[in-house]
């Protein structure tokens, strides 16, 4: 799987990861390795990293290569469920692989989107529950095991 990826200058991150071959919808690009697995009160306690992802709603793990290079679109073609990255749509061979960083979003933060996409939404709010309902409804099929039973009742009111 790593053989069908590679880490490179990207336009909407300093660096990217993008697909040495095309991938078919639903395809399996990546399984990703939690490095270190830390609990949410440890979270406070440890330098800022970039690197670190939601493991579960009270832990966070770190991030290894070529996960962490993958840059946020507002038009995502990936998505990561239980450390399983797969194609959301085709992706063609060269295609930068982005997934939308506030799919399984719980923290409270904000970014300067710089995806460059039709449908992109500039400012990314962390959460979320903060994405437009249509956006939440579209991404329920992606959600992680994790998310949808910490978030069960809330997600039933999107049914």
């Amino acid at each position: 799987m790593l053989k069908d990826l590679e880490v490179k200058e990207s336009k909407i991150g300093k660096r990217g990861v993008f697909a040495k071959k095309g991938f078919r919808q639903g395809e399996l690009i990546l399984k990703t390795v939690p490095g270190t697995i830390i609990h949410k009160d440890e979270f406070r306690c440890v330098p800022y990293s970039e690197r670190w992802n939601y493991y579960d709603e009270d832990h966070y793990y770190f991030m290894s290569d070529p996960e962490f290079y993958i840059n946020h679109s507002c038009d995502p073609n990936v998505f990561l469920k239980d450390f399983m990255l797969r194609a959301m749509k085709p992706i063609k061979k060269g295609e930068e692989i982005c997934y939308d960083y506030s799919l399984d979003g719980i923290d409270k933060w904000k970014m300067k989107c710089n995806c460059g996409s039709k449908i992109c939404r500039k400012l990314i709010d962390g959460r979320y529950f903060k994405l437009p309902k249509k956006l939440q409804k579209k991404y329920l099929p992606y959600l992680p095991a994790w998310f949808r039973k910490a978030f069960r009742k809330e997600l039933e009111k999107l049914r």
